[in-house]
């Protein structure tokens, strides 16, 4: 999770550029195609913090690539998911809302747990109002932006059945819009 090892592989891939190209030939093709393209930055990649993704967005051509917003890849990025919708909500085009376990990032963070893929193992992504997401800052500032697309919940592991916990982020999404109407 740190900028040493981005400037590491980037320097033996050849830079971001290489990656960035990558990204715009992919999206290129999805056009070609009738879809649109959406870059999707994740924890355990090399665009995975707030500078990463800064990087990424300096290089990209918004009118061939959006953003695809991930909300608990922001945090677990080091990243405030509602200030990367203040920087780049004009440029998403897909949305996954997933809380984060603060518990589980610190431990993550302190070394307690090695690696990206044991904190998803130990929950690190949690339902939709168990963790530190500010939901109901990140659906006004999506309604700010005018973004009018699908909102998806990702649940990418949980303690609870997988019909549990999506109940339970069901719930707590549909109060949270709710609210941000109001």
């Amino acid at each position: 999770m740190g900028d040493e090892r981005v400037e590491r592989v980037f320097a033996e891939v050849g830079d971001i550029d290489l990656l960035v190209a990558n990204a715009h030939r992919a999206a290129e093709r999805c056009h070609e195609r009738g879809y649109e393209a959406a870059f999707h930055y994740h924890g355990g990649t090399y665009v995975e913090t707030p500078r990463e993704i800064d990087r990424f967005a300096e290089r990209m051509d918004a009118s061939l690539i959006g953003f695809c917003f991930d909300s608990g890849h922001s945090a677990f990025g080091g990243g405030d998911p509602v200030a990367f919708l203040d920087t780049y909500g004009e440029l998403v085009s897909h949305v996954h809302l997933k809380d984060v376990d603060g518990a589980v990032l610190a431990r993550l963070r302190g070394g307690e747990i090695a690696s990206f893929a044991d904190a998803v193992r130990a929950r690190l992504f949690t339902e939709l109002g168990n963790g530190i997401l500010d939901l109901r800052g990140v659906l006004a500032r999506l309604g700010e932006t005018g973004y009018d697309g699908w909102l998806m919940v990702e649940q990418d592991s949980s303690w609870l059945p997988p019909s549990e916990a999506s109940a339970i982020s069901n719930r707590v999404l549909r109060y949270a819009l709710r609210s941000v109407a109001t």
